[in-house]
């Protein structure tokens, strides 16, 4: 009975979809729900590339997350430790037992792991342990997890000029122009996680309320992005070396692409967006200072090698933690 109403609801959210769709939209709200599985690195890789998009697929679980991923099977609390060799990532796994009488926790190490991150070897405290734990970080690295998916699934919104539309992330606006992304994301998801998983791409009508409510989250996200490249420079002339022409240049490029981002959105939505452009400017001037080229003449700038859209950002509480998986850093 519970398979059958949620047959039914999908089938239902889907009619929805479709006739929302239909309709003349300014784009889409986009959001997923992924199950928990363990997908074939290969399988995932394959996915994203029969869809054009290889390089945006999940990059290859590193040897230090899969022994971290490794020790979370095994139950208790991980705490990571400090070590002298910096080749090594190193982590203990504690049981914390609460006194039933007094209510007191009694933590205990049950034993300590560390893995070489260029030999990827596996060191446990406990001999029978190791082996075992060995195994199951190697067959770890090999597999893509839920939270995987999702953060590849947030690089794509990104390269398709999405939006937020709630601080901690999970549901996003995806323009018009950007629709073919978001199929090519629903087929990928489709086929990597028949058993359940699925993005689900709304249509947004295209009326004055629309426009205003869009403008707003695209507004709040643009200027989040502004906040996040301000840091940034501050940092780099902060650190108190020279930094390199071509560090600056790339930052140039970032510059470039979230600008033609508001401009996206300003014709999109026909929202004021000015405070964002002059943002960017005061970015690119700065950066102009530090090159040694002057902020008045902007053509005088050295050119700008094109950026990858980057599938990194911050985790927050994403869509599929409906699913009960927390996404790790």
């Amino acid at each position: 009975m519970i398979a059958l109403s949620t047959l039914t609801t999908r089938r239902s959210i889907t009619a929805l979809e479709t006739e929302s769709n239909s309709l003349p939209t300014l784009g889409q709200t986009v959001f997923w729900t992924l199950r928990e599985r363990q997908m074939p690195a290969d399988a995932v890789q394959a996915a994203f590339e029969a869809h054009g998009l290889g390089g945006q697929a999940p990059a290859v679980v590193r040897a230090k997350t899969a022994l971290r991923r490794a020790l979370g099977q095994q139950g208790g609390d991980l705490v990571k430790k400090t070590r002298d060799d910096a080749l090594d990532a190193a982590y203990a796994l504690v049981d914390v037992p609460v006194d039933a009488a007094t209510g007191a926790a009694a933590p205990r190490t049950r034993f300590q792991a560390s893995i070489n991150k260029l030999t990827e070897a596996v060191v446990c405290s406990d001999p029978a342990e190791e082996a075992s734990l060995q195994q199951a970080t190697q067959t770890l690295r090999g597999v893509l997890l839920a939270p995987d998916l999702s953060r590849a699934l947030r690089g794509l919104v990104a390269l398709a000029q999405g939006t937020p539309l709630r601080p901690s992330g999970g549901v996003y606006f995806v323009p018009r122009p950007a629709a073919e992304i978001v199929g090519k994301m629903r087929a990928i998801v489709a086929e990597l996680q028949p058993d359940g998983g699925y993005v689900s791409a709304f249509g947004v009508v295209d009326t004055l309320q629309a426009r205003v409510d869009m403008g707003r989250h695209a507004h709040a996200g643009l200027l989040e992005e502004l906040a996040g490249l301000a840091a940034d420079l501050d940092a780099l002339r902060g650190a108190g070396e020279t930094v390199r022409a071509s560090t600056l240049q790339r930052r140039l490029a970032l510059y470039g692409q979230l600008r033609a981002k508001a401009s996206l959105y300003t014709d999109l939505l026909t929202y004021n967006l000015d405070d964002v452009h002059a943002g960017i400017d005061r970015l690119a001037a700065s950066v102009g200072d530090l090159l040694g080229v002057s902020p008045a003449t902007p053509a005088a700038l050295p050119a700008v090698p094109a950026v990858p859209a980057t599938v990194d950002g911050p985790v927050g509480l994403e869509q599929d933690q409906l699913c009960g998986e927390t996404l790790l850093p």
